[in-house]
Formats: C-alpha cells, structure tokens, sequence
C-alpha cells in the first residue's frame, strides 16, 4: 500500500481534482504491474465536505515467458544471408510486492549469431519517483569473416515531468573484441 499511496498526485486534505485523480491512475497504470486500476471518487461528507477516494488495483501476472522464431535478411552478407533465429525470456514482475522487476533473454541464430541479457528495474530510485532500469548482456555477431562479441551494461534513470514529458540519463558501456578467425588470434 504504501508503494500505492507514492503514487497518488495528491495529499489527504487537499481540494478534490479529476485530474489529479486521472494523474494518480496513469501513475499506477505506469508500472505496468497492474491488470486493473480503478479511483472511485465517493459522495462528500455533507458536514466535513471530505471526499475519500477508493483506489481498487488488481495485481497483474507476476511471471511471464516470452518465445518465438524470427528471421534475418542480409541481401549484402557473403554468408548467412537467411539467418532463422529462436528466442526465449522469462520475466518476474512486482517482485516480492515491490513493483520491482528482473528478466532473462536468449536469443540464437543458426549462423552462430546470439544475444544473452539480464535487466532489473527499480521504480523507485533512493525513494524517489525516478525508475532506474539496468541491463547486463552478452552477444556474439558473426559479419563476414570477422566474429564481434561485446559484453556490457546499460543503466537508465527516468521520470515523467507531467502527463507526457519523460526524461532520461543513459549510460551505456560495451567491451567489444572483434576476432578475425584466420589472421587475428586472442
């Protein structure tokens, strides 16, 4: 709850808004960890004039499983022009009911061509409303006769600066080693 309660644009006592009660439920629907958010503004207190608003959520799917096949087409590549690929990823969401979220992706080809990725995102940065969201990965790409693997990480930090307004701080680093399988040795 108190991760709910975060998210509203509004303090107790404050005048009654419908934007600010829209505000609050894109908030919510932001995180992406739940199916259904609904705000239910109640009939004033005819003595007080308080309003209570009822935010009902309703969790979405906590694990998730991504696959497929796909296909690449490199009309200009001396080989492995048609390069069929397979992909697999699991992902846990709002994990231990933090709206925090990990992942694992795979993806290979049959030219040897593959990618290897774990991501991690944190909604709430030092308690702050900035989502930080971090990949580590791993690829290899076979072009023409050379081999690029690249091992590295990415790191965003983000915030919503009103209704469409996000920005970002990314940084990304790659160690690249590039392996020509006939003249370059390790």
């Amino acid at each position: 709850t108190g991760r709910i309660t975060r998210l509203t644009t509004w303090d107790e006592g404050d005048p009654f808004s419908e934007e600010e009660i829209l505000a609050t439920q894109r908030n919510l629907s932001r995180t992406g960890v739940f199916r259904r958010v609904e705000l239910s503004p109640q009939a004033a207190d005819p003595a007080t004039q308080v309003r209570n608003v009822e935010i009902e959520v309703q969790e979405g799917r906590t694990r998730s499983l991504l696959y497929g096949l796909g296909y690449q087409y490199a009309p200009d590549a001396r080989e492995n022009q048609h390069d069929p690929f397979g992909l697999v990823g699991y992902t846990l969401n709002n994990l231990f009911g933090t709206m925090r979220s990990a992942g694992v992706e795979l993806q290979v080809a049959t030219s040897g061509r593959g990618r290897f990725q774990l991501s991690y995102r944190e909604p709430f940065l030092f308690g702050k409303e900035i989502t930080l969201t971090a990949f580590l990965f791993a690829s290899r790409e076979p072009i023409q006769e050379i081999d690029i693997q690249r091992v590295g990480f990415v790191t965003e930090a983000s915030r919503y600066l009103g209704s469409h307004l996000r920005t970002a701080l990314r940084y990304e680093y790659q160690w690249l080693r590039a392996v020509h399988h006939e003249d370059l040795t390790d």
